[in-house]
């Protein structure tokens, strides 16, 4: 089932701490990257947390690798 722009506005919420947060609408889901897309892909990870100040300090962790 494809993500509605409600679910979309809410994770967009979670990531209020997080700058550079951008996203595009692919094949009925919303795609999310961080400082604009990029040409390789890198490996996707499922962060289950709805604290955006801990999903700031993770996205700052994988970035910085």
């Amino acid at each position: 089932m494809a993500s509605s722009k409600e679910y979309l506005t809410y994770v967009l919420e979670l990531l209020r701490e997080v700058k550079g947060i951008s996203y595009k609408k692919m094949m009925g889901e919303y795609i999310l990257y961080k400082d604009g897309p990029y040409p390789t892909a890198k490996a996707m990870l499922l962060v289950d947390v709805e604290d955006p100040e801990v999903i700031d300090e993770i996205v700052k962790i994988i970035v910085k690798n």
